[in-house]
């Protein structure tokens, strides 16, 4: 057996065993985490310039998929008939596991990262200030 799947798998047991019934909280910081940003993005779309509006546009697109759970509208469109609990079944990828969650959080910050780095590129926006 490779050593990067056991690596990886014993990574994952540390993880939920130190962190034991406080998984939640991962999730919980990342999705108040996002839900800001996405805040901070609705903001930043009155600013000028079309390319910078596409991309704030875009960055919240990102916190609005996030935030409607993909998974249960996919497993709604399978199936159509069954009756899924709201609270019960949201976010029933990303709640369990806080490596994924961390994973998330990271790529949206990174996200924003590149977001503001544009934004302090337009022409005159930190001249002015």
């Amino acid at each position: 057996m490779p050593l990067h799947p056991a690596f990886a798998g014993q990574i994952h047991l540390d993880i939920h065993h130190l962190l034991r019934e406080d998984t939640d909280a991962a999730f919980d910081s990342m999705f108040e985490q996002i839900t800001r940003m996405g805040e901070t993005a609705l903001a930043q779309v009155k600013l000028p310039g079309k390319e910078l509006k596409s991309t704030f546009c875009r960055l919240q697109g990102t916190v609005r998929w996030i935030s409607e759970d993909p998974l249960l509208a996919v497993r709604r469109e399978v199936f159509p008939t069954c009756v899924f609990e709201a609270d019960v079944h949201r976010h029933r990828l990303l709640r369990p596991s806080p490596v994924l969650s961390g994973l998330m959080l990271y790529q949206v910050r990174m996200s924003v990262f590149d977001h503001g780095v544009s934004l302090a590129d337009m022409r005159g926006s930190i001249l002015y200030t």
